[in-house]
């Protein structure tokens, strides 16, 4: 059977048939029981199977019409009973699986059709089961796929997934991986019995590993995860999934908050991503090595290799590509990386109070001015996912050291700050879309692709197209613009993306990809949005939510650096001291204008405040505590 087009979609490679497939995975070494001997006795047992008519005694032949879902599921695990019980005269234990029914319905070209779809399950101790792999009596590759996608995003210890593909008399393995699919050739059940005993005792029988199990991701009793690293099993407890790769499931990106079980390890809460990679070293990973002392960035704690491609099951890594991205091919050798970072981080729509976002967001202004500045790396990719916030440690000695020009001012804001507004700081994530720009260079050409992510691209990028413009510095500048238009109109990490369409106000903005995807009518939306400070004030600061009047001039000065005039003019040449000087003049306004109130109040009255040139009033607020309303920044918000 071909593979589906949609499945080019998902950067799978289809390989062609591996006629050894099922030999080499379920090899005698990996059984509890080598499948001669099981053979001798299934097979030679006429209650089990008909030597004359050739087939199972319980399971009707069907030739070439589908076989009934209830009595295949009903056979397999009597065949699994009939194998564990040879097993127990030999005082062999394994793990009881079974073979469970699964009415499901997949949608095909507009039309709901039932799926008989079996699971093969296992108990984890909690009254829960496992998801081991699955069975299909209904031939269809897509419904194979929707059970891998399935499987690895509620399974975190799957690192490929095996499913069985009856039609009729005849059945095929069929196996995904990060980037692989491929099928063992189909044969008959009832001529071909031995290999059908050597399939099923190495999904029934064998360990989890050959069905696809992480070794390096242990799953608890009670569900809980644990992840080992060098050696030391279950030494991170995992508290989160964080994260998980939606468009490309099979590619095994995951990422996790967990914590150090071991009693002198890290005792903060730390990110672990598992991701696959070419054998070359990537570019995020390479960069956080180069930047291990710069402020706003994430620090490597460790970093090793769990997986090989060619490793995970021999024999289907020399098979050449028939479909999927480069037909006739092989593709690249890949490792699976873990790597273990510090500090885990939030995102910065997560941020408390307008002192914390504008702190965090001249620190993460600092972290692409020493990238830019001391390695001559373009960050590319300023998007409100990717802008995030921790609280850093007071021990002087783990800071960073490296400081930029910016640095001195942004500590002497910080401190002005009373410990009763405690802020987190800024870093930037998501490196991979950096580039390293030429000696002396302040941008960098990619003609086949756009870095970023549309709602936040600046309007140039958008409107020349990848071979039309070059990525330059004024461009993640003005991304930084328009994240905090967004945080305005009250986006958060949920409307990334797709989810975009969702937000009222972004709908309205009509600032998503469109007329099958190309970028140019997107930018003329984007810059009508700013052409003029009338459309501006009433297309974009009239959506402002209440709580981020005080965010509106500091967008508005940021406008005018970007898009001053009304002439199109989208190549104003913007620096970071430019964004920098708004950010901090606008912080310390805030801080001057507050001072005198940090003090305790004796009485929560309403009072007037007169500071220059400010009218500042205080309104009856809970005890302790100052409810502060003002203009013409007008910050609101409870002290």
């Amino acid at each position: 059977m071909p593979l589906a087009a949609s499945y080019r979609s998902y950067g799978l490679y289809e390989f062609s048939h591996a006629p050894t497939g099922i030999e080499r995975l379920f090899a005698d070494r990996n059984l509890p029981i080598s499948v001669e001997n099981l053979s001798n006795v299934l097979l030679r047992n006429p209650q089990v199977y008909s030597r004359y008519k050739s087939r199972w005694r319980c399971l009707p032949s069907t030739g070439s019409q589908e076989v009934d879902a209830t009595v295949l599921c009903r056979f397999l695990n009597w065949l699994a009973e009939a194998m564990r019980t040879i097993l127990g005269g030999e005082g062999v234990t394994v793990e009881k699986r079974y073979w469970r029914q699964q009415n499901r319905t997949h949608s095909e070209y507009g039309r709901d059709i039932s799926l008989p779809l079996l699971e093969l399950s296992a108990e984890i101790g909690n009254g829960s089961s496992s998801t081991l792999a699955n069975a299909l009596a209904y031939q269809t590759l897509k419904s194979a796929f929707a059970g891998a996608w399935n499987t690895y995003s509620q399974h975190d210890d799957r690192r490929f997934y095996l499913c069985l593909e009856f039609s009729g008399d005849t059945v095929s393995l069929l196996f995904y991986d990060h980037y692989r699919f491929a099928r063992c050739l189909e044969f008959n059940i009832h001529t071909e019995p031995v290999l059908f005993i050597r399939l099923m005792a190495g999904l029934m029988l064998g360990p989890r590993t050959l069905l696809g199990q992480k070794p390096s991701v242990a799953t608890g009793i009670r569900g809980e995860l644990h992840l080992s690293s060098r050696g030391i099993q279950n030494r991170y407890a995992v508290i989160e999934r964080v994260y998980l790769e939606e468009r490309y499931p099979s590619r095994a990106t995951a990422m996790w908050r967990a914590r150090d079980n071991l009693p002198d390890g890290y005792g903060t809460d730390l990110l672990i991503k598992d991701y696959w990679e070419p054998l070359t070293l990537d570019m995020e990973t390479g960069i956080l090595s180069e930047v291990e002392e710069f402020p706003g960035f994430m620090k490597i704690l460790s970093l090793e290799i769990l997986d090989y491609s060619d490793e995970v099951v021999p024999g289907l890594r020399e098979r050449v590509a028939t479909m999927g991205q480069q037909a006739g091919e092989t593709p690249p050798d890949m490792r699976m990386r873990r790597l273990v970072l510090t500090p885990f981080a939030s995102p910065v729509t997560s941020f408390t109070g307008p002192f914390e976002l504008l702190c965090a967001m001249m620190d993460m202004l600092n972290a692409h001015y020493l990238l830019f500045k001391e390695t001559g790396i373009l960050y590319r990719n300023f998007a409100a996912s990717n802008m995030m916030l921790y609280w850093q440690e007071n021990d002087l000695s783990s800071r960073p050291t490296k400081c930029s020009r910016f640095s001195e001012g942004i500590d002497a804001i910080k401190r002005q700050l009373p410990p009763e507004i405690p802020v987190r700081s800024g870093l930037l994530i998501g490196l991979s879309h950096a580039a390293r720009l030429s000696p002396g260079s302040q941008s960098v050409l990619d003609p086949h692709c756009l870095h970023g992510i549309f709602l936040f691209m600046a309007i140039q990028l958008l409107l020349q197209g990848p071979a039309g413009a070059a990525h330059h510095v004024r461009h993640d500048l003005e991304a930084m613009f328009w994240v905090n238009c967004a945080i305005g109109v009250g986006y958060n990490e949920e409307h990334e993306t797709e989810g975009v369409s969702s937000h009222p106000v972004l709908k309205t903005w009509d600032i998503l990809p469109s007329d099958n995807g190309a970028t140019r009518p997107l930018a003329l939306r984007k810059w009508d949005l700013v052409c003029s400070r009338e459309n501006f004030e009433s297309k974009i600061l009239a959506c402002f939510l209440p709580q981020f009047e005080w965010l509106k001039p500091i967008v508005s000065q940021m406008r005018d650096l970007f898009f001053a005039g009304d002439s199109f003019d989208v190549e104003r040449d913007t620096w970071h001291g430019d964004m920098m000087g708004i950010l901090h003049g606008a912080t310390e306004q805030l801080v001057l204008e507050m001072q005198s109130i940090w003090d305790p109040v004796p009485q929560c009255q309403t009072q007037t405040v007169n500071l220059r040139p400010t009218e500042i009033q205080l309104e009856a607020a809970e005890p302790g505590m100052i409810w502060v309303n003002y203009t013409p920044t007008s910050v609101e918000g409870a002290w």
